[in-house]
């Protein structure tokens, strides 16, 4: 008797879950359908939320703490542009470099042959 119950809960759980994934697969079916047929003012509105946007809402005050954040990004973001700047530079001249000795390399060859060509 108790397994037979215990069947029943598992099955009761079960197509609980079999009719839960097929609303969720309805539903998603149901909004890429919509999410086709939609224009661009019905995309606004959609993440909009249907509220007008304002943009004072996005106004930073020109308190004392805001203008030493700001000036702190500021001074990151120089020294972040002059790190990669450095990187650039040394990347270059190990490139330049290279291209040096294989130049140099090929020279030497060329003068190789020449003088074996000669003699």
């Amino acid at each position: 008797m108790k397994n037979i119950g215990e069947l029943e809960k598992k099955s009761e759980s079960m197509m609980k879950e079999i009719t839960h994934d097929r609303e969720k697969k309805k539903e998603i079916s149901v909004r890429k359908a919509k999410e086709e047929k939609m224009t661009d003012d019905d995309w606004i509105d959609h993440f909009s939320g249907g509220e007008p946007m304002t943009i004072n809402d996005h106004i930073i005050p020109n308190t004392r703490e805001t203008r030493i954040l700001r000036k702190q990004v500021i001074q990151n973001i120089q020294t972040h542009m002059i790190d990669e700047e450095v990187v650039r530079q040394l990347k270059l001249k190990r490139i330049m470099d290279s291209i040096d000795i294989i130049q140099k390399e090929q020279k030497k060859k060329n003068k190789n042959k020449t003088n074996q060509i000669t003699s």
